[in-house]
């Protein structure tokens, strides 16, 4: 879709003028217009606001959804499922990803915020990270060797607010 277009009051007369999705240089003074999915492009604003990701590639595939690791792999951090089995805390909650990515492709992992690549979550329940690789779990890891991590707080039935906690290996 196109962006929107205005008239701009000029000396003996008027201009059409089409509103600006992108923010940089040459689009100061411009009036700003929504892009295609109603949302205004991060470019629009100043450094330092914004989600806050991290891409990498991701070293096994990743479900919508997914708690995720980052981790070092021979030098490079990559992404890989979060999992609560070891106390170890070796594959501890750093973030999440809202769609699912294959393994080797590139991942935006989201470092805390609204994860709405959920579904089937009770509103207002808090949520920990699972003992099943990706997964969240409302039922806290109590068995030694686990891993109890909060993650965040349920708001719809397919958003939870991810926002980690420190992890604590159980004994």
């Amino acid at each position: 879709m196109a962006a929107p277009r205005f008239l701009q009051k000029l000396a003996g007369g008027f201009q059409e003028v089409v509103a600006t999705v992108l923010g940089g240089a040459g689009n100061g003074e411009k009036i700003v217009s929504t892009n295609v999915s109603g949302l205004l492009d991060i470019s629009l604003f100043p450094a330092g606001i914004g989600a806050d990701v991290v891409t990498v590639p991701a070293s096994e595939a990743l479900a919508a959804g997914a708690a995720v690791n980052l981790w070092a792999n021979a030098g490079a951090t990559n992404a890989r499922n979060a999992d609560g089995a070891t106390a170890s805390g070796g594959k501890k909650l750093d973030g999440f990803v809202i769609a699912a990515v294959a393994s080797g492709a590139s991942a935006t992992v989201y470092r805390n915020g609204l994860n709405t690549g959920l579904t089937g979550l009770t509103p207002g329940t808090d949520y920990y990270l699972g003992t099943t690789a990706g997964a969240f779990t409302a039922t806290p890891p109590s068995a030694a060797g686990q891993t109890l991590q909060y993650a965040g707080k349920a708001i719809t039935a397919t958003s939870l607010d991810v926002q980690p906690g420190p992890f604590v290996g159980l004994a």
